[in-house]
């Protein structure tokens, strides 16, 4: 599923009708998933040619990002020296921890560069990421330990899409969601319910159900030739 879904949006950025948004989102995508869906949050665009998102791709591998169709080479991130996180979730937060990597300062530095550039007038980051790979999880992992060190100057949310039937993925997605799910305790606690809070939501995709949602509903005259991936 994605914006693509939505007929309204997509006419009305095809005929060049949007002017604004309401609220000024950006939008990370980190690993093959979230550089999926960062890449399709790229692709719609004010009268005037101009992003309506201001998006940047995230990845560790350099190659899974040639497929991307709407975000530019200068917008695509890639850590030298870096070739994937092989399910490792871990190496990405090592990556960036300087009392582990001398380089880790350099990385957060490139990183903070690239954001003050594509997100001057933001109100809100998404990062978009999927809960089981290597990169996608890490940078799970990452993001909540940069919001504890103030690294973002605006909310995230974080847009968590999670794994099928491979039990290493879904171990990784289990230890990023309770990660996430201490998180939001501690927040909880240092913030009021009226306060504007650093990690404002969570919104998790269940993309096995959302297969198999579709997979019972294919039959039907609306979806018998449609795909996943067109709706």
């Amino acid at each position: 599923m994605s914006l693509m879904n939505s007929k309204e949006l997509e006419f009305m950025t095809n005929s060049g009708l949007i002017q604004d948004v309401s609220l000024r989102f950006g939008v990370i995508g980190a690993g093959q998933k979230g550089n999926k869906d960062a890449d399709i949050f790229a692709g719609y665009r004010f009268a005037d040619g101009t992003q309506c998102y201001p998006t940047l791709a995230i990845n560790f591998a350099q190659a899974d990002m040639i497929h991307l169709k709407n975000i530019p080479e200068k917008d695509r991130i890639h850590f030298d020296g870096m070739k994937g996180a092989a399910r490792t979730p871990s190496l990405v937060v090592e990556l960036f921890d300087p009392t582990l990597n001398p380089k880790a300062n350099e990385l957060r530095s490139q990183l903070a560069v690239a954001m003050e550039k594509k997100f001057a007038n933001v109100e809100h980051l998404i990062i978009s990421l999927g809960a089981g790979g290597g990169v996608g999880t890490g940078w799970g992992s990452l993001t909540l330990n940069l919001i504890k060190e103030g690294f973002f100057p605006v909310p995230i949310t974080l847009l968590v899409s999670l794994p099928f039937d491979d039990p290493d993925e879904i171990a990784n997605a289990l230890l990023l969601l309770k990660e996430i799910q201490d998180f939001l305790k501690v927040q909880e606690e240092l913030f009021e319910s009226s306060d504007t809070k650093p990690l404002a939501s969570v919104i998790l995709t269940d993309n096995k159900k959302i297969y198999h949602d579709f997979e019972l509903k294919k039959g039907s005259r609306t979806l018998q030739h449609s795909n996943l991936s067109s709706l």
